[in-house]
């Protein structure tokens, strides 16, 4: 990233996709178990999962990195 600013405009269109995704999930006619059109198969509730699981990943590596820079607080 370029500076601050920019970081912050990618961590905010981060949090709009996945609001939106929730949204998705939690929208009463979203069957979860059934495939997503056009997919190779995968349900609804499999890409979630897959998602939280990508997302969990790259938390643990933004902490790593915090903790190796000597950029963690208590």
């Amino acid at each position: 990233m370029a500076d601050g600013a920019a970081w912050e405009e990618n961590l905010a269109g981060y949090h709009l996709a996945m609001r939106e995704f929730e949204a998705l999930l939690l929208y009463p006619s979203t069957d979860l178990f059934s495939p997503i059109p056009g997919s190779d198969g995968r349900t609804a509730l499999l890409q979630a999962l897959g998602c939280l699981d990508h997302s969990a990943y790259h938390l643990g590596q933004a902490l790593l990195l915090r903790r190796l820079l000597g950029r963690w607080t208590d």
